[in-house]
């Protein structure tokens, strides 16, 4: 079973003993030029950068009791290439040997490899292919969920509001 949260992170009595320390900011364009929200996402742009994030859209979920980040996600086409990428930061106690799950609405949920972990913080990336862009474009939350310490998997959701057409956007701003 999967326990979700909604939204806003909600902590319970599973999280006793464990600190989430995620990334709070997005490792983001430094210097950002421009800063949109559109729907739940919000788009950070740096002009003139050879950044390969140069722009980025971004989703944080932090705990309802402490403001402390609980999971980020970022979305990016990395320069030079036609393929964007999504990427979580997750908290540092995840258990690596378990994939991070990510289903969108009713559909099966997908398999992504916790690719390293930093202090305080753990990293999974895939490139989006163009079935899971219809997918994340067309539906209305994705939970990501992974495993924690105890055995149990923690499902946190990810409001897709707003996606298609930052995704649109992100497109046009990082590829011209």
């Amino acid at each position: 079973m999967i326990r979700v949260v909604r939204g806003v992170f909600a902590a319970g009595n599973f999280l006793a003993g464990i600190i989430f320390v995620v990334l709070l900011a997005w490792q983001a364009p430094a210097h950002a030029d421009t800063s949109e929200r559109i729907g739940d996402w919000t788009k950070l742009c740096q002009s003139g950068s050879t950044d390969p994030r140069a722009c980025v859209l971004t989703q944080k979920i932090q705990s309802l009791d402490t403001k402390d980040p609980v999971l980020a996600v970022g979305v990016y086409y990395p320069r030079g290439r036609d393929v964007a990428e999504m990427e979580f930061h997750l908290p540092a106690q995840v258990v690596l040997e378990k994939p991070l799950q990510m289903k969108v609405d009713n559909h099966d949920a997908m398999d992504l490899t916790i690719n390293e972990c930093k202090p305080g913080f753990c990293v999974a990336a895939a490139a989006l292919d163009p079935p899971v862009i219809t997918l994340l474009t067309g539906g209305k939350a994705a939970v990501i969920s992974f495993v924690l310490p105890s055995g149990e998997r923690m499902g946190v959701t990810v409001s897709l509001k707003g996606f298609g057409q930052a995704f649109r956007g992100l497109s046009k701003a990082s590829r011209g």
